[in-house]
């Protein structure tokens, strides 16, 4: 009885995990974005809603592993109450934070994209709401840049919707960041959110490598200049591979050369 109740907890999370895991190496992924994780997360929310229909599967299929079973159907039911039920909720509430902060996020950011669907009012509500959280970046000129956006959009990039990756990559390929600075600015901070708490991990444990390999004789600005440059540990080798450094060497050495007065 003990092996089958085994057999039967591992397929209960062999199905659970699952789901998990596919949902975690899509949003994963090195051009994946915030946006994309939400509705991946959210798609992993309504599967997971329906395992419970999967019962008499995973107990069909712990029983051809196992090659036993519960004879006593109350107690298959009773483990289905106390054991099935609160594992599946306990995972589908764990997912509905992380879907419910991440949408949270989404939706600040989200008509940097969408001003095409979204009406005037709405756009001007959306970024006001937006700037009251980036205090730095003016609100007045960011809605009238976002409404130039809008009214140029067909000409300019010839689809109905536009990711924001892409977005920003069109503005950029047609040298229109100095005409929309605010919504540049605006787009590279949300490209730059962390989809994973996975990611973020990474990061760190990578500059907790690079602080251990020189100990405490490193600075903060250092470590983190560091961090970025390094070949092997650093965390933005394709930034550091896309540098000037002819460039870096003679800024460096117009501001540090010694005159000598002769």
């Amino acid at each position: 009885m003990k092996t089958y109740e085994c057999c039967l907890m591992s397929c209960i999370w062999m199905e659970a995990l699952g789901l998990v895991n596919i949902c975690n190496q899509i949003i994963q992924k090195r051009d994946a974005t915030l946006d994309a994780g939400a509705k991946n997360i959210n798609e992993l929310l309504n599967n997971l809603r329906h395992l419970a229909e999967k019962w008499t599967s995973i107990v069909s299929n712990a029983e051809k592993r196992s090659n036993s079973h519960l004879s006593n159907e109350e107690k298959l039911t009773e483990f289905q109450k106390e054991t099935f039920d609160k594992i599946v909720s306990a995972v589908e509430n764990g997912i509905e934070k992380q879907f419910q902060a991440t949408k949270q996020i989404v939706d600040q950011f989200d008509f940097l994209w969408t001003y095409k669907q979204t009406n005037e009012k709405e756009l001007e509500d959306k970024i006001c709401r937006f700037a009251s959280t980036y205090p730095d970046i003016a609100k007045d000129e960011l809605i009238i840049k976002a409404k130039h956006l809008k009214a140029f959009h067909d000409s300019n990039f010839g689809i109905p919707t536009v990711k924001p990756l892409d977005l920003l990559n069109k503005i950029k390929a047609m040298h229109l960041k100095s005409i929309f600075p605010k919504i540049t600015i605006a787009l590279r901070i949300f490209l730059t959110l962390l989809v994973t708490v996975a990611s973020a991990k990474q990061s760190f444990s990578k500059l907790k490598l690079i602080k251990n390999y020189l100990q405490s004789i490193i600075g903060q600005k250092r470590l983190v200049d560091l961090a970025i440059l390094g070949p092997k540990l650093g965390l933005e080798s394709d930034l550091a591979k896309s540098i000037d450094f002819n460039e870096v060497i003679d800024s460096f050495a117009s501001k540090k050369a010694r005159r000598v007065l002769l």
